[in-house]
C-alpha cells in the first residue's frame, strides 16, 4: 500500500508537470500566431502597413481574451541596417519598410511549482518586410 501511495503521488506530479509544459507551449504558440496575424494585416497594402490600430486589432482578434498587442512600422537602410524615416533615401535607394507586431499573453500554471513563478507573461513577435 505504501508503494502505491508513493508511486501515485509521483505519477500525479509528473502528469501535472507535463500538462503545464503542454499548456505553456500551446499558449506561447497562440501569442506568436496572433503576432503573425497582426503583421500579415500590415502586408495587405502600403496603406495597411501604416494602419497600426488595424494591425493591433487583427492580432487581438486572433487571440484569446487577455491578449495585449502593440504594432509599429519602421524603415531601414538595406546596406547599413540603420533605421531611417520612410521618406528618406539610403545612398540613392529607397529604404526597406517593415511592420513589427508584439503580443503578450498572461499565463498561470496549474500547480504552484517551487522556484517557478505561478504567473508568467508569454510574448510573441513578428517582423515582416512590407516593401
Amino acid at each position: 500500500m505504501l508503494e502505491l501511495a508513493l508511486f501515485s503521488t509521483t505519477l500525479l506530479l509528473l502528469f501535472f508537470g507535463v500538462a503545464d509544459f503542454a499548456r505553456i507551449f500551446h499558449s506561447s504558440e497562440i501569442a506568436a500566431g496572433a503576432a503573425r496575424a497582426g503583421a500579415q494585416f500590415g502586408l495587405l497594402s502600403e496603406a495597411d502597413s501604416a494602419d497600426l490600430a488595424g494591425m493591433k486589432q487583427a492580432a487581438l482578434g486572433s487571440g484569446p481574451a487577455g491578449l495585449q498587442a502593440t504594432a509599429e512600422r519602421y524603415c531601414q537602410c538595406p546596406e547599413s541596417g540603420k533605421r531611417v524615416s520612410c521618406t528618406a533615401s539610403c545612398e540613392g535607394r529607397a529604404p526597406n519598410g517593415y511592420v513589427h507586431v508584439t503580443t503578450e499573453l498572461p499565463f498561470e500554471t496549474l500547480i504552484h511549482w517551487p522556484g517557478i513563478p505561478a504567473t508568467q507573461s508569454l510574448k510573441g513577435a513578428a517582423i515582416l518586410r512590407v516593401y
